[in-house]
């Protein structure tokens, strides 16, 4: 009976903690996915900036989110 009664209140405390990450994160405008870069001074400098070819631009993003497959 004790062991049910923890595991139902670790479920409910982790979707709680799951409900309130996506709340922040939608209020930061991240859209869905796993963030695998973001231009901030505490994550890893990046080597060199990014270049598109087809838009003859170059810098660096804000931040890149993995969506499935696609960066």
């Amino acid at each position: 009976m004790l062991w049910g009664a923890l595991s139902f209140l670790s479920l409910a405390l982790a979707l709680v903690i799951l409900g309130l990450a996506r709340r922040t994160r939608s209020a930061a405008g991240l859209p869905s996915g796993r963030l695998v870069y973001s231009d901030t001074t505490r994550w890893r400098p990046v080597e060199r900036p990014l270049f598109s070819p087809a838009h003859q631009l170059t810098g660096r993003p804000d931040y890149l989110v993995r969506q499935g497959r696609q960066t």
